[in-house]
């Protein structure tokens, strides 16, 4: 069926919210890094070293060494009293609380131990 969304068409609209609600919260933050200048050291976030990746804006730092997909290297920032981060928020801890819980009911199952 064509009618049905993909996983790519998925996060195609994640990262469209993402970066909408990005220009909305840090407009200057996002201008500055699009113009290669530093952002202003009164920032909210500055201290995140924020860098810009396909628009979206992300936390910076030295993990960018390291061999890991980019989201888990540079997570998007978004501010905590948005609906899309509560939502974001919840999303994450929903899935991973039930891996956590797959993962207990698997060692229960299995008789798995901890040590």
């Amino acid at each position: 069926m064509a009618d049905q969304l993909s996983v790519e068409d998925l996060a195609k609209a994640k990262q469209s919210l993402v970066s909408y609600v990005q220009q909305q919260s840090f407009q200057d933050e996002v201008t500055s890094l699009q113009k290669g200048l530093p952002i202003k050291r009164s920032s909210r976030i500055y201290k995140l070293d924020p860098i810009l990746q396909n628009g979206i804006l992300g936390v910076g730092g030295r993990l960018s060494k390291l061999e890991m997909p980019e989201e888990t290297k540079h997570p998007a920032i978004l501010p905590k009293d948005n609906h899309l981060s509560k939502i974001l928020l919840y999303h994450t801890h929903a899935y991973r609380g039930s891996l956590w819980k797959k993962s207990n009911d698997c060692k229960t199952q299995n008789k798995i131990l901890d040590h």
